[in-house]
Parts: C-alpha cells; sequence; structure tokens
C-alpha cells in the first residue's frame, strides 16, 4: 500500500517507517489498536491580535541583532520565537469547537425537497418545458416554505 488515509479513527495508530527495504519511497508499517481512545476534542484558539500588539510592545525587551557566531544567532531565534509564543498564549482565549447543529425542518418540507430534486431530475433528462415549469414551481414552493419557517423560529 502507498497510501494510508486515517480520519476520525478512534484508535491508536501507529506508523514505523521500515529501513531495511530497499525502495524508491519510504515503506511504512501502520499498526491499528485494539482500544479505542478517548474522543478528540478540537480546540479553536482565538487571537485578540489588538492585545497581541500591544503585548509585543510592552513586554518584548530587548533583541541582540550583532551575533559573533552561530551558536548566538540560533539561541537568540529560539528566544525570538519562545516570546511570540508567549505573547499568543498570553492573549488568546481557547474553546473547545461545538458542531453546529442545523435545526430539523419539518416533514412536510422535506418531503417538498424531495419532490422538487425529483422533478429537477426529471426536467433535466426530458427536456421538456412543462417538466421545466413544474420543477422551478416546486422550487419556489420550498423556497417559501423555508422562510416561512424562519419566520415563525
Amino acid at each position: 500500500m502507498d497510501i494510508a488515509l486515517v480520519k476520525n479513527l478512534r484508535h491508536e495508530v501507529d506508523v514505523t517507517v521500515v529501513d531495511v527495504l530497499h525502495s524508491d519511497h519510504l515503506p511504512v508499517i501502520m499498526r491499528i489498536g485494539n482500544e479505542p481512545n478517548d474522543p478528540a476534542i478540537n480546540i479553536i484558539m482565538t487571537t485578540d491580535w489588538t492585545k497581541f500588539a500591544e503585548h509585543i510592545k510592552d513586554n518584548f525587551g530587548e533583541f541582540v541583532t550583532n551575533f559573533q557566531d552561530s551558536e548566538q544567532v540560533e539561541r537568540a531565534t529560539l528566544d525570538y520565537e519562545n516570546r511570540i509564543r508567549a505573547s499568543i498564549d498570553a492573549t488568546s482565549a481557547r474553546h473547545p469547537v461545538r458542531p453546529f447543529k442545523r435545526p430539523a425542518i419539518p416533514q412536510r418540507i422535506a418531503n417538498l425537497i424531495r419532490e422538487k430534486n425529483s422533478a429537477r431530475r426529471t426536467a433535466r433528462r426530458t427536456g421538456e418545458q412543462a417538466d421545466r415549469t413544474a420543477a422551478n414551481h416546486l422550487q419556489w414552493e420550498v423556497r417559501q416554505a423555508l422562510l416561512n419557517l424562519r419566520n415563525e423560529q
């Protein structure tokens, strides 16, 4: 297998590169565990960029610009990166992502949508003017029903 995709799998996945085999790509061994993990909690981080700019201005301090060797450059780069990460952490809020729950529509509107889709397929298949007119009328009825439902809520 050349490609392995894993999406929303609750079991532990372990991927190991096999260096023993000689190939033009990197062969891997993929092990999928038996026990399911806890469901992943997705977290969204929102940063207040105005506060971030103020935090950087107030807390960044002096930054060395004349370096003697590459080790000083490396340390300064890590320090610079850590200061930016600290500022982002200080000015960001973390929230769990809640899935969008679409409000349920009444069965009569769902049936009307099914009729409209069927009429649209028929009109596309036959090309008759009467079928297109019926599909357009059903589309108008669906739109009106959804508008009325939205106004009632």
